[in-house]
């Protein structure tokens, strides 16, 4: 049976050393996304919640960390909620949805670092970054938050409990 394809030459490039972000995990494509911050009690300790969705024609299984931060005044746990792939009249897209919680280990100030998810975009042919920034406020809620270049600074309020424990 012939199938009827044409053979045609496929010149696949690498991608440039030059410039290519810190912890770049090989993410290649359009990247978007949405997030929202939340904060909530999880088993008696006060903890910030990021949801996270990135979607795109973009390879998102190549992304297996999103907060690479290491800090000794909060725990960090991620997980992906969801991971889909698609292809729709010859486009790939794909979508995936994180909650990543971050957990005091005391009361006071704490500075979470800015998130950036470097990927390289095709179209534009460099390295860009896909960045969080901010915290959602809502009423009621007993924290605060300042943006600058390179950290979110949060500040929980003296009544907020966090017992010693893990998760």
């Amino acid at each position: 049976m012939y199938l009827g394809f044409e053979e045609f030459d496929l010149n696949i490039l690498s991608l440039p050393e030059e410039n290519k972000p810190e912890n770049f995990q090989g993410v290649v494509g359009e990247l978007k996304g949405n997030y929202q911050w939340a904060k909530e009690n999880i088993e008696g300790r006060e903890t910030l919640i990021l949801k996270l969705k990135l979607y795109g024609s973009v390879n998102l299984d190549k992304l297996e960390k999103v907060v690479f931060s290491e800090n000794e005044r909060f725990d960090v746990k991620e997980t992906t909620t969801m991971f889909e792939e698609h292809v729709l009249d010859h486009v790939y897209s794909a979508e995936r949805n994180y909650v990543i919680i971050f957990i005091p280990k005391q009361g006071g100030e704490i500075i979470l670092p800015k998130i950036k998810i470097p990927f390289f975009n095709p179209v534009e042919k460099k390295y860009d970054e896909f960045v969080i920034s901010s915290i959602e406020e809502e009423s009621g809620q007993n924290y605060s938050h300042e943006i600058n270049k390179d950290n979110l600074k949060i500040i929980f309020t003296e009544n907020t409990n966090m017992p010693s424990g893990g998760l």
